[in-house]
């Protein structure tokens, strides 16, 4: 197999621009738990979680602005770190 440089892969891709029909009940995201209270498990959040998490986290704990620029310092791989900090930029009305 020849040597390809990652620019050069992307350069070559045409982009996707595809959405993917989903409901706020659908699956959206499965966090991997360590299983402090057992097991380990996956913990599914549906779209509609990840919707409301960020509008109640956006606005109405942080009270953020279009034109703020957030530090999320949690880590990105627990529950509130990922879903609730990241979106923010996802939701509806946002470039």
């Amino acid at each position: 197999m020849d040597a390809v440089s990652f620019p050069d892969l992307l350069a070559s891709a045409a982009p996707e621009d595809r959405v993917a029909d989903a409901g706020d009940g659908d699956t959206a995201v499965i966090l991997y738990t360590s299983g402090t209270t057992g097991q380990p498990k996956g913990a599914e959040l549906t779209h509609g979680n990840l919707i409301s998490n960020t509008e109640v986290s956006r606005a109405d704990i942080v009270q953020a602005h279009p034109d703020d620029v957030i530090f999320g310092g949690l880590p990105l791989f627990t529950c509130s770190g990922r879903p609730s900090r990241s979106t923010w930029r996802w939701r509806p009305g946002r470039a």
